[in-house]
């Protein structure tokens, strides 16, 4: 077969290339002929290049896999960090808070039992002695009530 494609299209110089295969300009028929073997090797060995450097893309992006998913662990470890850390802050605030109320509470007290003192000793500068006995019952029973109170709670703050 391949002598009557020579004997058809004798010199080399009357053959193109058109795409993968040889045609011959002069006959008739154009007739067709692959590229020989030796170009095949060629592209054998370009593919042989082609997958190696695919292998080595791969490589590549392995070990770029491999930092991206240490520093993915790293970051979830710092969230995990600051969660615990936020949680924390949350408990303080909340602690912080009710002392804070105590103290409110407290302070209240305080200031209503500063005032019914202020008022028994106006009552005494007045020499009104019934507003000065009924307004000492008062102070007696809001002194009594927060150590009533207090006593409530230390049960309460022992089991804490």
């Amino acid at each position: 077969m391949k002598l009557l494609l020579w004997r058809r299209c004798p010199l080399s110089s009357s053959r193109i290339k058109i795409g993968r295969n040889l045609v011959c300009k002069r006959s008739p028929r154009n007739i067709v002929r692959k590229k020989p073997k030796r170009f095949l090797n060629r592209r054998q060995s370009n593919k042989k290049v082609g997958s190696s450097k695919i292998k080595e893309g791969i490589a590549r992006l392995k070990t770029e896999m491999a930092e991206i998913n240490v520093e993915q662990k790293s970051i979830a470890e710092g969230q995990k960090q600051v969660r615990k850390k936020y949680e924390e802050i949350q408990r303080e605030r909340e602690q912080l808070k009710k002392e804070t109320e105590l103290i409110s509470q407290q302070s209240h007290g305080i200031r209503v039992r500063l005032d019914l003192m202020f008022e028994i000793m106006r009552a005494r500068v007045a020499s009104d002695s019934a507003k000065v006995a009924q307004l000492t019952l008062r102070l007696k029973d809001l002194i009594a009530k927060p150590k009533e109170q207090k006593e409530a709670l230390m049960p309460d703050e022992n089991n804490i």
